[in-house]
Formats: structure tokens, C-alpha cells, sequence
């Protein structure tokens, strides 16, 4: 799926929900994560979740252990282990309307939290399929977040958005990287198609 999506992207697709999918959005703030996540959840069905916003609701009315100790943590004014972390992350999955799949903002930040990730989604029996990067061209953004893009690149999950493009642009953008994600992921797609209007390394 190493990607980089330069234009617009004029195909129309089905509903790509035949299996659960899990899509990675990244970049920095105002990049367009969360207006990304609401488009593929009105057109795809796959539920946008926001790890900040997990961790809170998480916290507000604790009902696992997992969420009495993260609450504990933040009352104190220090960040969630890695570990606990992905751990506050598993429980919110394990909610039904996940079972089509879902987006996902916030986390990983780095390759600690990427592996922990990767392993409890293999536990499941799912992976990550696309770890969209929303590139608006921060150079100190990208700079600290280099490794992780380099993790999910070595992988061949990493899809490069032009975010800076117009927003229907984008969207079709993100819609061909999800189309090329879906067919890659089928039993009997042998590998990854080009979506129109990226160009492949």
C-alpha cells in the first residue's frame, strides 16, 4: 500500500465494508485527521475513534481496571504507560460498533506504542490495512514523527496524502487508498493495485 496521492482521484467506489478494517490517520493538528475520519465513516462505515476522547470516556465512569488505573495516572498529572494505554484501547474495541471496523486518531505516537498496537490487533486476528499520513508539509511535525512513518513504510501500510490539496480532492485521495487497502487484504488478490492518482515509490 506505500503510497503517495498527488491528484484528484475521479473513481467511484463501493461500500469497501466487506471485511473489518482498520485505517491509521496521522499528521499534525489542522492537517484534516478528524474531517477525514467523519468522511469515511459517513461513506464507509467504519467507526472514527479519537484516543483522546476514548481515554475520557474511558475515565469519566471507570468500569475496568485498566480504566480505574489510567484515571488514577492522569489525576496525577503524568501520561499513560504505553502499555496501558493500548490496554484502554483494546476495551473501547471490544464495543459492537466496531465489529465493521473503524478509524483511528492519536495513537500510535511512536514505534513502542506501533508494536503494542500491532500485537494486540494480532491477538484478535487483525492488523492494521492503511496508515493514512495527511501530509500539509510540517517539516518539524514530520521530523519528530519520522520513525513511526518509517514503521508503518517498512510495512507497506504507509499511504501519503498532498492534504494541502482541496478537500474533495483529498477525499477522493483517501477513498482510492481505501479501495487499494480493501482489494490488497482479499483472499484472492494476489497484490496491491495502484489507486488513480498515486504514484507508487
Amino acid at each position: 500500500l506505500t503510497s503517495r496521492c498527488w491528484g484528484c482521484c475521479w473513481l467511484v467506489h463501493p461500500n469497501i465494508q466487506e471485511a473489518r478494517m482498520i485505517v491509521l490517520l496521522m499528521g499534525p493538528p489542522t492537517c484534516g485527521k478528524t474531517t477525514q475520519a467523519a468522511h469515511i465513516a459517513e461513506n464507509h462505515g467504519l467507526t472514527a475513534l479519537d484516543f483522546a476522547q476514548v481515554v475520557q470516556a474511558a475515565t469519566i465512569t471507570p468500569n475496568s481496571g485498566a480504566a480505574v488505573e489510567a484515571k488514577g495516572v492522569l489525576a496525577a498529572g503524568e501520561q499513560l504507560p504505553e502499555a496501558l494505554a493500548i490496554e484502554i484501547l483494546k476495551e473501547r474495541l471490544d464495543a459492537g460498533d466496531c465489529a465493521k471496523g473503524f478509524t483511528l486518531e492519536g495513537v500510535p505516537v511512536n514505534i513502542e506504542q506501533a508494536a503494542l498496537l500491532d500485537g494486540m490487533l494480532t491477538r484478535k486476528g487483525l492488523s492494521v490495512d492503511a496508515a493514512i499520513y495527511l501530509d500539509v508539509q510540517d517539516q518539524e511535525w514530520y521530523d519528530m514523527f519520522e520513525p513511526l512513518l518509517g514503521w508503518y513504510l517498512s510495512s507497506g501500510k504507509l499511504a501519503t496524502v498532498n492534504a494541502n490539496m482541496y478537500l474533495d480532492e483529498v477525499k477522493m485521495c483517501v477513498d482510492d487508498i481505501l479501495a487499494a487497502a480493501a482489494a490488497a487484504s482479499a483472499p484472492t488478490t494476489a497484490s496491491m493495485p495502484a489507486a488513480a492518482g498515486m504514484k507508487i515509490p
